[in-house]
């Protein structure tokens, strides 16, 4: 199975979606940004959802989280 097709499995499975930080530690993708980009050119209707959080510092930061829309 592909890293794309690893991808829009979970997020089909997972409607919360899928950060970078998550990505990496669930299935070892370094670049999820790259196959967020070629699953919607490949026609995937997937948006980017901007949070905020605290780092390991307790400082707040932003990120996304790919959700795939339904």
């Amino acid at each position: 199975m592909t890293q794309e097709q690893t991808v829009l499995r979970y997020l089909e499975r997972h409607k919360k979606g899928l950060t970078t930080i998550e990505g990496f530690e669930k299935f070892g993708i370094t670049r999820l940004s790259e196959r967020i980009r070629r699953l919607r050119s490949a026609g995937h209707d997937i948006i980017t959802v901007n949070e905020v959080g605290l780092n390991r510092y307790g400082q707040k930061v932003r990120y996304g989280r790919y959700v795939l829309r339904a």
